[in-house]
């Protein structure tokens, strides 16, 4: 909600005197100002960034590809109204990536790394191009990656593997759901669980 700026500094200072770094939804905010003895709590949550004033990636997660945590910040960049410290815009940043499974763009990109490198690497009967079978986390062969539109299509027939991709199509085939515990990112490729990766 846009509140007036004149009201800014206080905002920041309510903020930082009686509300906890995990209140983090408007209900919370505002059971921490009635708990501080506020007449008007709901009235001045408005004034506090909440996940609630978040729009982007944030409704709408992995809608095209996993959601980073780089989109996240840029939301709550954009996030509308006043009050809005440094602390409190980190502590509502890392709520919503928590709560979607957003790692960092680095973390993703050394994961989707992690799960090309690891799989088996086979070479097509005749060929010379090595081609990563990748599993899923049942041990189950789920993409053949690489190799090109060659080697690739060949190893994922002699595998019996459903998917051959490059591994930028691969990489663009992932999803993510949070773990239970907040923690991690579960990561799915063309919807089997292939790994995870450290909020």
């Amino acid at each position: 909600m846009a509140v007036d700026t004149e009201y800014g500094e206080d905002a920041q200072r309510i903020e930082r005197d009686y509300v906890r770094p995990e209140s983090t939804s408007p209900e919370e905010i505002e059971e921490d100002l009635e708990n501080a003895d506020f007449a008007n709590p709901e009235e001045i949550s408005e004034w506090i960034l909440s996940e609630e004033d978040v729009g982007g990636a944030a409704l709408d997660p992995h809608s095209e590809g996993v959601t980073t945590r780089e989109q996240i910040e840029s939301d709550v960049e954009q996030a509308d109204g006043v009050g809005y410290s440094e602390s409190r815009r980190e502590e509502v940043t890392d709520a919503i990536a928590r709560d979607v499974g957003a790692p960092s763009e680095s973390d993703l990109q050394q994961a989707q790394l992690q799960a090309i490198t690891s799989g088996e690497q086979v070479t097509p009967e005749g060929g010379s191009t090595s081609v990563s079978v990748v599993t899923n986390q049942s041990g189950e062969p789920v993409a053949a990656v690489g190799g090109g539109s060659s080697a690739g299509p060949k190893v994922a027939e002699e595998q019996g593997v459903p998917h051959y991709s490059s591994p930028q199509q691969f990489n663009d085939s992932m999803s993510a759901k949070p773990a239970p515990d907040g923690s991690r990112a579960l990561l799915y490729a063309n919807g089997d669980a292939i790994g995870e990766v450290n909020l």
